[in-house]
């Protein structure tokens, strides 16, 4: 990972010959540079309205530096934090992105050396308040047999703005590119493409579904209590807010309940006589993305898959996917078991991380465990709120008892 070096240089001097009590001690702090640490998965190319806040933790005053500029601070500990308008580039693209990060208890005084280095990690900020992935469980809960029981499997969708959201539209994406596989795809579509296993939407005239802030929604394969199915141990989905129902002429194929509604089925690269679930391995990253209103599903049905290629073993293979552009990505994570992991399947823009529910895919003791994005404290008003530095490695909690499971 390339550093941008920015060494900062932090020159004390007093402006007083002697320090009363009372008296406020100014310190020169020239804010020439930090190392700033780009975030995960990237490298910074430019760096533009870069600035510093430093924040005094007794009075909490706030002083805005450009860096660069040299700022005089009273003695005493600050909160400082570091935002910019940044060009990043990753191994397939460049692009533009609000990167932030912060450096708490950083110490003011006349007593420091006169120059010393600190390094702040730095994040991608989201573009906007919007829905996030919550939680994902996809592993699976045991049945009798101590294998896998994956119809209970579902997402929790959260509204992380302050404004009521609607959920008409919201599409489920489950990418082909599995975390645990990786071949030098070419063309690699990565920095532009999402190829899909499965896009599933939520219908809706744009206002049918609201979701007021702080609250969430749940998406599952069958809404059905499936502790009446497969014990105790499963869980009870029978009131979930929208299910993926593939409709076929054998009634043994999936299960609909007529109170949940469904989600449309725009894509899938399963057989007709499959019913998609969440992949139990967990090797699959999973995305929301919001359709645009130009769309429609007959439209959708036009678009060209795109052809890719690859070596293995000496062959070279040629395979074709659907997809949908990047843009329309408004939250993804990407997921493989620990062990396993080759690659990321979204972007540095989407999730400069992974996470995961699964140490091993083999492993059978990780059965009934999701993955949980991790929650910030109450803002003002008490409105929950998660947290999203667009890295799941450090977003989500691992290996965790579903939410629904613990109620």
């Amino acid at each position: 990972m390339k550093k941008f070096l920015l060494s900062v240089v932090v020159a004390l001097v007093c402006f007083a010959s002697c320090k009363e009590d009372d008296e406020v001690v100014l310190v020169s702090v020239d804010t020439s540079a930090f190392t700033i640490l780009p975030p995960n998965g990237t490298e910074i190319v430019s760096l533009d309205e870069a600035r510093l806040t430093f924040k005094e933790m007794k009075s909490l005053r706030e002083t805005v530096v450009l860096w660069g500029e040299e700022v005089k601070l009273a003695e005493g500990l600050y909160d400082c934090s570091y935002e910019a308008k940044a060009v990043l580039k990753d191994e397939h693209s460049e692009f533009e992105a609000d990167i932030y990060g912060k450096y708490p208890d950083f110490i003011v005084s006349v007593d420091l050396p006169a120059l010393f280095e600190t390094e702040v990690a730095t994040y991608i900020r989201p573009k906007n308040n919007d829905f996030l992935i919550e939680e994902i469980y996809c592993a699976g809960t045991p049945n009798a047999k101590g294998t896998a029981y994956v119809a209970d499997t579902y997402m929790k969708v959260f509204n992380n703005s302050d404004d009521v959201l609607y959920a008409d539209r919201l599409a489920l994406v489950e990418t082909m590119f599995t975390g645990d596989t990786y071949f030098d795809y070419i063309p690699n579509p990565r920095g532009t493409k999402v190829n899909l296993r499965v896009l599933y939407v939520i219908p809706g005239s744009g206002t049918d579904y609201p979701i007021n802030p702080g609250q969430s929604f749940i998406i599952c394969s069958q809404a059905q209590d499936h502790s009446l199915i497969n014990g105790e141990g499963s869980i009870n989905l029978s009131d979930a807010d929208f299910e993926i129902f593939d409709e076929s002429s054998s009634s043994s194929l999936d299960i609909d309940n007529p109170s949940v509604p469904n989600a449309e089925k725009w894509y899938s690269s399963l057989a007709a006589t499959a019913a998609w679930t969440f992949t139990t391995q967990g090797n699959r990253s999973i995305a929301i993305a919001r359709i645009p209103e130009s769309e429609t599903i007959e439209s959708y049905a036009l678009y060209e898959p795109y052809e890719y290629s690859y070596v293995n073993t000496g062959k070279t293979m040629t395979r074709s996917a659907y997809w949908i552009p990047n843009d329309w990505i408004i939250d993804g994570v990407n997921m493989c078991p620990k062990d396993k992991w080759k690659w990321n399947i979204f972007p540095a823009s989407i999730d400069a991380g992974y996470t995961y529910s699964n140490e091993t895919n083999t492993n059978r003791a990780q059965l009934g465990l999701s993955v949980i994005r991790k929650s910030l404290d109450s803002s003002e008003g008490g409105l929950r709120k998660l947290q999203d530095t667009n890295d799941s490695s450090a977003d989500f909690l691992t290996a965790q008892t579903p939410t629904l499971l613990s109620k």
